[in-house]
């Protein structure tokens, strides 16, 4: 299983920010930010924009520091610490990002963790940065650590960030059709290990 943190000096740590509001400000200590817009038909929660903050942390209890001295009141968040570092496409080295496409999900059982894991690094994540339009991923674990008063949207306990090029919907809907006609080939095999109907989102226009 991989180990929380990457066991690196320095991670970075990423802070998820479901909102309404497209003009919510990052952090100042944030070193990158971006803010998106849900894709229709993308987006199981009621918040139509996703506000994604990274920078470079020692350990996890800094951003324990950082939830006492700030909050998003009316906006759910949450902390991610990696657990793995971050994979970029050979097949699409050169693209810019304009979105992301995010998932949740933890393995079915504790039995299942170490598939569940090689699964995802080995095979699922070059299998999906092998089609068009996906960039980067990488692979995150929660952490608890909220700087909202209302309660995040999962617990499950790991999310994958998948950087994609789409400026629209339609651009995304034509890229994912690979990803699913890839699955309904086996060429991108799947897994039993995964944990039925945890959420998906995807999301453009970044800002």
């Amino acid at each position: 299983m991989p180990t929380q943190g990457c066991n690196d000096k320095e991670m970075k740590a990423v802070l998820l920010v479901l909102t309404h509001d497209p003009a919510i400000p990052p952090l100042p200590m944030a070193s990158e930010s971006a803010t998106y817009t849900a894709f229709e038909g993308w987006n199981p929660f009621p918040e139509t924009h996703l506000l994604v903050q990274s920078w470079d942390v020692s350990d996890a209890t800094e951003i324990q520091t950082v939830a006492q001295q700030h909050q998003y009141a009316n906006a759910r968040s949450m902390f991610y610490l990696p657990i793995e570092l971050e994979l970029a496409s050979k097949a699409n080295p050169a693209t810019s990002p304009r979105g992301v496409f995010v998932t949740y999900n933890q393995p079915l059982t504790p039995a299942d963790a170490d598939e569940y894991h090689r699964w995802y690094s080995q095979q699922h994540l070059p299998d999906v940065l092998a089609c068009p339009g996906f960039i980067r991923a990488q692979r995150f674990g929660i952490s608890g650590v909220s700087l909202s008063p209302s309660p995040w949207v999962t617990t499950l306990e790991y999310t994958n960030i998948y950087e994609h090029s789409c400026e629209t919907v339609e651009e995304y809907n034509a890229a994912f059709a690979y990803v699913r006609a890839g699955i309904a080939s086996g060429e991108i095999g799947m897994t039993a290990t995964l944990t039925p109907g945890a959420p998906t989102s995807a999301y453009g226009h970044r800002a």
